[in-house]
């Protein structure tokens, strides 16, 4: 027996979200970290497909089954959660790859354990249907001691994701913390609603929020990829290189939307983080908007007149190509040789006076 419950549609917002984040997240599926960030949207969706399904079914045979379905994504998300952490922060080697498969073991164990509830009931001891104040058909009953270790091991997977995370949020450069901190509260938001529904602190009595904090969390993994371009490049490969170069690094997409730049080139343009995501001629200064407008290729020289005098800088721009060699947009490289044509102009004068 079905019936309709507007609750659904906080089920229905959480998927739209997650499509929208799997959207922004696709361009870059080759990577391992977008593998598995795709992988947690999917799974996102699917469990509030089946949370809005459960809501709407008045009968128990109906709710225990769409509830085995969706726990699924009960086991999945988070592992893929600490896989995500673990590819994002550069810590994969800190997890072996027989412990990996030993948590897959583990979480497929609840998933049969859940499944095969009616046979052992170590997950949920009785099941019985409640009508509630609020209009809603609910399965009620005690949890048993196979259901409080996965929600420990769900936990703890979630938990140590988290600490990385919010780690690499600290040591990041300030480019990259605004990202990291937009990751971590989408992560922190599903299970902070998890933990209320499950200590019976929810503010909507008998009524699972954490679909509905996936689809916030969705909005904030949303907001740090399309703002701070979360998955370009990674944070800990480009502290370790590109921030400590002295050459002025500036990548844009094909829209010349700026992606990324180190601290010299925030020096050089005398700009902020705050120029990410904004054409960059709307940003740069208007000596590097006349080079760089239509180079895509080549080695030139540029020269720019300030306070302090006359600066040469070797510019280098490069198409920034992905694994398919199709364009995803520009690289330019400054690198100031003034000190070069000023030692190369003092040894001609100098060779000039030698042979006069």
């Amino acid at each position: 027996m079905w019936y309709f419950t507007p609750y659904i549609f906080l089920s229905l917002a959480a998927v739209l979200l997650a499509l929208g984040a799997m959207r922004l997240a696709w361009p870059y599926r080759q990577l391992l970290v977008a593998k598995v960030f795709l992988g947690m949207m999917f799974s996102t969706i699917w469990w509030s497909l089946c949370h809005a399904l459960e809501l709407s079914n008045a009968t128990i045979a109906g709710k225990v089954l769409l509830s085995n379905i969706q726990y699924m994504s009960v086991v999945s998300v988070p592992l893929l959660w600490l896989l995500f952490a673990l590819f994002y922060t550069d810590r994969a080697h800190l997890l072996p790859r027989s412990v990996i498969y030993s948590l897959i073991l583990l979480q497929s164990g609840f998933l049969i354990g859940a499944w095969t509830n009616g046979w052992h009931r170590l997950m949920w001891p009785t099941v019985e249907l409640t009508y509630t104040a609020g209009g809603l058909w609910v399965l009620t009953g005690p949890y048993g001691p196979l259901w409080y270790a996965s929600v420990l091991s769900a936990y703890a997977m979630v938990f140590t994701g988290t600490v990385l995370m919010i780690n690499q949020a600290i040591r990041s450069q300030s480019l990259y913390r605004a990202q990291a901190i937009g990751l971590v509260v989408g992560a922190l938001l599903p299970w902070a609603a998890s933990i209320l529904f499950v200590t019976g602190l929810s503010p909507i009595p008998f009524v699972d929020l954490t679909p509905v904090a996936f689809a916030l969390g969705g909005l904030a993994f949303t907001v740090a990829m399309q703002r701070y371009r979360a998955l370009d490049l990674l944070p800990v490969a480009r502290e370790m290189i590109v921030d400590q170069m002295p050459d002025a690094i500036i990548v844009l997409d094909m829209h010349d939307r700026i992606i990324d730049l180190n601290p010299a080139a925030q020096a050089i343009l005398s700009l902020t983080i705050g120029a990410l995501g904004h054409p960059l001629a709307h940003v740069a200064p208007r000596w590097l908007i006349e080079q760089v407008c239509d180079r895509y290729e080549g080695q030139f020289e540029v020269q720019h007149t300030g306070e302090t005098g006359t600066t040469t800088y070797d510019l280098r721009c490069t198409t920034l190509r992905d694994r398919d060699s199709r364009p995803m947009g520009r690289i330019f490289v400054l690198r100031d040789i003034t000190l070069f044509k000023q030692a190369a102009q003092a040894l001609q004068e100098a060779k000039e006076a030698a042979e006069a």
